[in-house]
């Protein structure tokens, strides 16, 4: 090795703040998917999950000369209890809302961390101790317990 190359560790700036708005997210899209289903007439409440389950498989492939049971249910259940309402249409509302609290969500949370990583770049300490005068720690402590004064 040479003797003029020197190496500095660099901490890992990470994108927490991408994972934690993105954790969020998914919380808040369950949270309108369950409001929404709240809402929804007590008949259709009782069967929108049985209903996405049955249109899911009804439009999977099946082998020749066997009979599809799931399309059987879901034509029955889009018939008599979503009044022709097919998946898309009666998930339409709850998707969007939930995109767009995503999409929020996932940009705030790059913002934070794109000024997190602007704030390394320059320099500013982004954790450990602050490098304090006696007079500067006297002042930020303001201690109401048992008295450590520091002089100098």
């Amino acid at each position: 090795m040479t003797e003029n190359v020197t190496f500095r560790r660099v901490p890992r700036v990470g994108y927490a703040w991408t994972m934690v708005t993105l954790l969020v997210a998914l919380a808040l899209v369950l949270a309108v998917l369950v409001v929404w289903r709240w809402f929804l007439p007590p008949l259709e409440r009782d069967y929108v999950w049985t209903y996405l389950w049955l249109g899911t498989q009804a439009h999977l492939p099946t082998l020749p000369h066997h009979t599809n049971r799931a399309m059987a249910g879901y034509l029955y259940l889009r018939g008599s209890v979503f009044g022709k309402r097919g998946i898309a249409d009666l998930f339409r509302s709850p998707l969007i809302a939930s995109g767009a609290l995503f999409a929020l969500a996932l940009f705030v949370g790059m913002g934070m961390d794109a000024k997190r990583l602007n704030d390394f770049r320059k320099g500013k300490k982004l954790r450990g101790w602050d490098t304090l005068t006696p007079r500067q720690f006297n002042r930020r402590t303001k201690g109401d317990g048992f008295a450590l004064l520091i002089d100098k």
